[in-house]
């Protein structure tokens, strides 16, 4: 067996115990109902693959189905509510405002594994107010609302769907990225077909994945899809995805060091021509600089590339700014050279003088320009 077999191998073990341990935990948060009525919303062909995999982990529960739509005529014990995207800025709403009401119409409510956006406000004042169990299907989402409602945390209901009797060798590349909103492709590639728009159905839908032998995407149930389906997938994330970067500076470069730059008020922080970082595999030997900007010790050869990007983003609140800002004075007393970590002891000075709110408009864009000493630009 080969270094890459075996790997395989243990990412599907640790895989199936993971699925295992979340169908504990969404068929525990059912237990002691006496009815259960599962709510579906709706959505394309992967939110159908969603429901599909969801009737499957309660094919053992007794549960009636119903639409979103017809909740009003509907009520019981036990409410589960289908798990999606619909909590993110998209397509946030009919969920939100649909909670309320089908938490009248049952005695308790489990929301299933879903992506969740609190930063929209109907979102985060939903939560707020909801008695629900509510189940996010990645950490992110988990971190987002845990303080909000009673949070937990699940895989995606599609996981639980039986892939088997669709696997099957397939040929030639699917180009699949989406059309809607969630887009952030400025050009969409020649040849692009987006499935989960123009399939008729699930089963049309499944069979066009497993007819490729390669798949890319940006539609996160495609690319669940087709890696369940023993493809080859490379996947580019959407706008509804909560870990990316929104904007990023251009970079300034020039004979002027950088610190000058910033110094001097010519350019912000974020616009600086950031030292490179490194990736390298773990070894005995390696040793990794401060900021990650120098290795040594590596067995083997060090390579420039540009074919890896690094969204590094070090300033990504204010309050972020405030605590690097509080260690400036311990900086400093470990090494009082003025180049050596000069960011964190300016933005000390700053806050001495009462400029770091001043600093962080400098850094923050706004309708993709910075606004560095009053003057927007760039």
């Amino acid at each position: 067996m080969t270094t890459v077999d075996r790997r395989s191998l243990w990412a599907r073990f640790r895989l199936q115990g993971a699925l295992r341990r979340s169908r504990v935990e969404l068929l525990a948060a059912l237990q002691g109902a006496g009815s259960v009525t599962f709510i579906r919303s709706w959505g394309n062909i992967g939110d159908e693959l969603i429901y599909a995999g969801t009737r499957q982990l309660l094919a053992g529960v007794p549960h009636a189905e119903v639409s979103v739509r017809d909740v009003d005529e509907v009520e019981g014990e036990l409410g589960v509510l289908s798990g999606g995207g619909a909590w993110c800025e998209p397509f946030h709403e009919v969920l939100p405002a649909a909670l309320p009401r089908i938490e009248e119409r049952f005695e308790r409510v489990v929301v299933f594994p879903s992506s969740f956006d609190p930063r929209v406000e109907g979102v985060r004042e939903a939560l707020r107010a909801t008695r629900s169990r509510v189940f996010a299907r990645e950490p992110e989402s988990y971190r987002l609302i845990r303080g909000l409602c009673d949070a937990d945390l699940a895989h995606d209901c599609a996981f639980f769907f039986d892939y088997h009797p669709y696997r099957r060798p397939g040929s030639g590349l699917l180009l699949a990225f989406r059309t809607d909103a969630e887009s952030t492709l400025d050009r969409l590639p020649e040849g692009n077909l987006d499935i989960s728009v123009t399939c008729a159905n699930l089963d049309e839908w499944l069979r066009t994945i497993a007819a490729h032998e390669e798949v890319h995407t940006d539609r996160a149930h495609v690319m669940l899809a087709a890696a369940m389906l023993g493809k080859r997938v490379r996947y580019r994330s959407s706008a509804g995805a909560l870990a990316h970067m929104t904007w990023r500076a251009r970079a300034v470069r020039g004979s002027t060091s950088a610190q000058e730059l910033v110094e001097g008020g010519e350019i912000a922080f974020v616009e600086m021509d950031y030292p490179p970082k490194h990736v390298a595999r773990a070894a005995d030997t390696i040793e990794i600089s401060k900021g990650n900007h120098a290795v040594s010790g590596v067995p083997g050869p060090i390579e420039e590339t540009a074919a890896l990007v690094c969204l590094h983003a070090p300033l990504r609140s204010g309050a972020v700014l405030a605590a690097k800002a509080a260690t400036a004075s311990r900086v400093h007393e470990e090494d009082p050279d003025p180049g050596i970590a000069w960011q964190t002891k300016r933005w000390g000075r700053l806050a001495a003088e009462g400029r770091l709110d001043e600093e962080w408009a400098a850094n923050s864009q706004a309708h993709g320009t910075l606004d560095v000493r009053g003057t927007s630009g760039r």
